[in-house]
């Protein structure tokens, strides 16, 4: 077993994901679709999805507006 912590895709809150050395999805696979169970419970997969772009936007938003000038 192995364990990966990472943050829900959809509410941003920590978690632990514990997988298997030999698991079917790559790591930066299963990282880019962690769900906690709270947010795969009240949501549909269409609506997580989403949210997940929609928090996705805000971080490209926020490291394009980081970086310092370019010459």
């Amino acid at each position: 077993m192995k364990t990966l912590e990472t943050n829900c895709r959809v509410c941003r809150r920590s978690i632990k994901l514990e997988i298997d050395e030999q698991s079917l999805f790559s790591e930066t696979s299963l990282l880019e679709m962690a769900t906690c169970d709270q947010c795969f419970d009240a949501h549909d997969e269409q609506e997580r999805n989403r949210i997940a772009k929609y928090h996705k936007a805000i971080e490209r938003e926020c490291e394009e507006t980081r970086k310092p000038y370019a010459d």
